[in-house]
């Protein structure tokens, strides 16, 4: 997900990972209530399930594709714009299912990020599946997808740009539709878009980047989910553990900006 972070912000397209995601949280709730024997499903028979991640993940694509069209075709109005309006769109939509199906409670979690349900043996394989597919993805399809991220904004764009950036979309569907069942809309956008602006403060070199971003990412995750568990153990104190991931990577992002402001210049060699 840092990896995919760093092509979002090279895209200069930020907001485009939790509108994929807003997105893929609707597909989620459309497999478990839409799609359930009764219409709905107050046993969430369907969370975490193949039918929500498949549901996810097309809704995720039809997005992307639409994104990568519109990028192509658009005149007088930024991407960024489009993004925006689908976003509000989108968290329109969710909202009025939600209201429509109930399961307020459960689905908040799922855009907030609570984190307190603890992924067991049986998850862990096909995220390994899941994530292992993009990472073999990033690697084979590097320097075209690299490409077309360091020169975004170009006027003149051919029919494979269209293709490219399908596939980008696609594999970061893959992702982000597999981790919004666990970990829900906003700690998706966190993991993706701060591990890779806190590297980016020292180097746009990916090579550089990716320890940088493995190293907070692991650092703010271990303190994050330890917190709690730790308030809980010694003052009975129920705490999310989510935000707690989410305020760490904040800590370590304004810790690195200082930083980067005595240093005053890039750390790392650029490319």
């Amino acid at each position: 997900m840092g990896y995919l972070g760093t092509h979002v912000l090279r895209r200069g397209v930020v907001f485009i990972d939790i509108s994929l995601a807003q997105f893929a949280a609707i597909g989620g709730i459309l497999a478990e209530h839409v799609f359930s024997d009764n219409g709905h499903s107050h046993g969430h028979s369907h969370e975490n399930g193949p039918l929500a991640y498949f549901c996810s993940f097309s809704a995720v694509i039809l997005i992307a594709v639409f994104y990568s069209v519109v990028r192509k075709y658009k005149k007088n109005i930024s991407l960024e714009a489009i993004i925006g309006v689908t976003y509000a769109i989108g968290f329109a939509t969710a909202v009025f299912t939600i209201s429509v199906c109930g399961s307020q409670e459960l689905h908040a979690e799922r855009f907030a990020g609570d984190l307190n349900a603890i992924m067991g043996f049986g998850s862990i394989i096909p995220c390994i599946m899941a994530f292992g597919a993009v990472t073999i993805c990033a690697i084979l399809f590097h320097k075209p997808l690299t490409h077309i991220s360091n020169n975004y904004d170009l006027k003149k764009e051919s029919i494979s740009v269209i293709f490219w950036d399908i596939l980008f979309y696609t594999m970061m569907g893959v992702a982000i539709s597999y981790a919004i069942v666990h970990i829900g809309v906003v700690m998706v956008f966190v993991y993706l878009v701060v591990p890779a602006v806190t590297a980016s403060l020292f180097t746009d070199k990916l090579l550089f980047q990716m320890p940088i971003i493995v190293l907070t990412v692991a650092v703010a995750s271990v303190i994050g989910l330890s917190v709690p568990y730790i308030a809980y153990d010694s003052w009975k104190l129920e705490l999310s553990t989510g935000p707690h991931i989410g305020l760490m990577l904040g800590l370590i992002l304004i810790v690195a900006a200082l930083v980067k402001v005595v240093t005053g210049h890039i750390i790392l060699s650029k490319r």
